[in-house]
């Protein structure tokens, strides 16, 4: 598999989201494969950013570590990243700002490109600002990659801006791009030629969530922004009312997931989002949610808690707290997507089911998930059905004589009307109550609300995604991971199988109901187990043995705020298997 990644940093405001974008965005429509990973402070505004963007000639899952191009746009990129650079790459950075070469002394297998993006792109014709695009033109030089295909992307990317700021920047790249031709002719390890590839979209988790929510079928979204949830309010915002969808920007997080059941409760297909802290307000609706058996579909996007905690880093512990979110006992779905992909699929899903199963409907996701961007076929809503459940229709109201909207089932789903629909009149508040909705504490219909409503699990579980073996089935050694951490983990076992090891990977992506047959029947099979969790306690794991009485036999765990990268994986595997001889 050939290889390029490239790190660009510098201090916030310099343009360094949009230039990796560009660059993502020129590797993709060269054919190869993306994905990308941004880190940036938890500051309203400075702070030294990044933009790190892997291309690959076949898939990959993650972000790695390593760095064939650094754009050095500050000192501190130099100083914090340098030692990441490979042997035989390339340090490119504007010789008027930093003076990266006397920086890097000591590092002589490392090449040092000074190239003035500020003075090219001025006697370009352009603005200082525009040293950006000088510096993508340079690293597309550099990899005798295509002009034509990066003056595509910067049209694309301007085109709302007006052809001179299109012409400006096209121009200030084809300076970068000549300037390296002529000053570094000295050929370069790695090279960006174009691959004959099907089409595809780059496309991050939060974006691939709302275009699964809108392909199944949502009708009302609200929510609060809160990093890393945000972009899904964003995007909600852009393309939701063009798709008939309400969209409401709440006052706060109570007032959005309330809207929602409200929504719910009116007929609407409803979803809202937020991160650990927003979540932690939405708790008590969940309950109310719960109990009046109102569909709803939340988002959960993991940042590094507790309290504000790391706002723009990424970790996932909020596993055990989103399962056990509000107080008493009430079913729930727990989605763990993996990838963009699965975003998509799961957020059509999670409409589907809060409807069938009249209950609220969790998706779990993180900041590496929500707001990376990968390469994926196009999504295509062909083949996602929406399903309603058990809404009444008019006729079917019509026909109603005795209506109990809480009516004692077989299955514990109950016919669901929704105001407006004749003879269907019942009551509904956070009490527990009786099939028609009024109060009742009696121990008798207790016991029969929380039995029927537990029912309802049961009728969904063959809709749910199974847990997933990716491997050989007799594998030495199981990683058992959840979430965002499927990518490192699968970027982790190539490296780990093209050594000879023998490694499968085991994946739940369904939290709750949780797959205790089926986790008890793999783990009886199974031989070295490896938990990998962005989280200090290993809350799978704890789920794991509390369902199926298994301990993990090893746990590799990372809660700094940064990913696992696969690298990482690899050392601590082979530092296992070394300890264990």
């Amino acid at each position: 598999m050939e290889e390029i990644t490239l790190k660009i940093g510098g201090i916030a405001g310099a343009g360094i989201k949009s230039t990796g974008e560009i660059f993502a965005k020129i590797c993709l429509r060269s054919g190869w494969h993306v994905f990308d990973y941004t880190e940036y402070p938890s500051l309203i505004r400075g702070g030294h950013n990044t933009y790190h963007v892997r291309a690959a000639t076949e898939p990959i899952w993650s972000t790695v570590q390593y760095i064939h191009i650094l754009i050095a746009l500050n000192e501190e990129a130099v100083r914090l990243h340098l030692e990441h650079v490979i042997e035989g790459g390339v340090v490119v950075y504007d010789p008027s700002v930093v003076d990266a070469e006397k920086l890097g002394r000591g590092r002589s297998d490392v090449r040092f490109c000074a190239v003035p993006f500020a003075e090219l792109a001025i006697s370009s014709g352009g603005i200082e600002k525009m040293g950006n695009m000088v510096s993508i033109g340079a690293v597309v030089g550099l990899l005798h990659g295509s002009l034509k295909i990066t003056k595509s992307v910067i049209a694309d990317i301007f085109a709302t801006k007006g052809e001179q700021i299109v012409s400006q920047n096209e121009v200030a790249a084809e300076a970068g791009y000549e300037y390296v031709q002529e000053h570094f002719s000295e050929p370069f390890a790695w090279t960006l030629h174009e691959l004959d590839a099907p089409e595809q979209m780059l496309v991050a988790g939060n974006e691939a969530l709302g275009f699964g929510a809108l392909a199944g079928g949502v009708q009302f979204y609200a929510g609060y922004p809160m990093t890393p949830s945000s972009s899904i309010l964003h995007f909600m915002a852009k393309y939701g009312p063009k798709q008939g969808v309400v969209v409401k920007h709440a006052s706060d997080e109570i007032g959005a997931v309330n809207m929602c059941i409200g929504a719910g409760f009116a007929g609407a297909r409803a979803m809202t989002a937020s991160s650990g802290g927003g979540f932690s307000l939405m708790v008590e609706s969940l309950g109310l949610a719960g109990i009046t058996e109102t569909p709803i579909v939340i988002t959960e996007v993991q940042r590094g808690g507790p309290a504000t905690g790391l706002p723009t880093w990424t970790e996932q512990a909020d596993l055990r707290f989103v399962a056990h979110a509000s107080q008493g006992e009430f079913p729930r779905v727990l989605l763990a997507p993996a990838s963009v992909e699965e975003c998509f699929t799961h957020a059509a899903l999670a409409l589907n089911l809060a409807e069938i199963a009249q209950t609220p409907v969790l998706i779990l996701s993180d900041k590496l998930l929500a707001e990376s961007q990968k390469s994926t076929e196009p999504f295509t809503s062909k083949h996602v059905a929406i399903d309603r459940g058990k809404l009444m229709t008019t006729r079917e109201a019509n026909r109603q004589k005795d209506y109990h909207r809480y009516e004692i089932t077989e299955d514990g789903i109950s016919p669901r009307a929704v105001p407006g629909l004749p003879n269907t009149l019942f009551l509904a508040n956070s009490d527990e109550h009786d099939t028609y909705g009024y109060s009742e504490e009696n121990a008798e219909n207790r016991t029969a609300m929380v039995d029927k409503r537990a029912r309802k699990l049961e009728q969904i579980k063959d809709l749910l995604p199974k847990p997933i073996i990716i491997g050989p089935k007799q594998a030495d050694y199981t990683f058992i991971t959840w979430g965002s951490t499927m990518g490192p983990v699968l970027d982790a076992m190539r490296i780990l199988e093209a050594e000879g090891h023998s490694v499968q990977m085991y994946r739940l992506p369904v939290i709750l109901p949780f797959p205790s047959e089926e986790v008890t029947q793999f783990l009886e099979t199974t031989t070295q187990t490896i938990l990998v969790e962005n989280n200090s306690e290993g809350q799978l794991g704890g789920l794991i043995r509390e369902k199926t009485g298994y301990e993990l036999d090893v746990h590799m765990l990372k809660y700094d705020g940064r990913p696992f990268f696969p690298e990482e994986i690899v050392q601590n595997f082979l530092a296992m298997i070394e300890e264990a001889h």
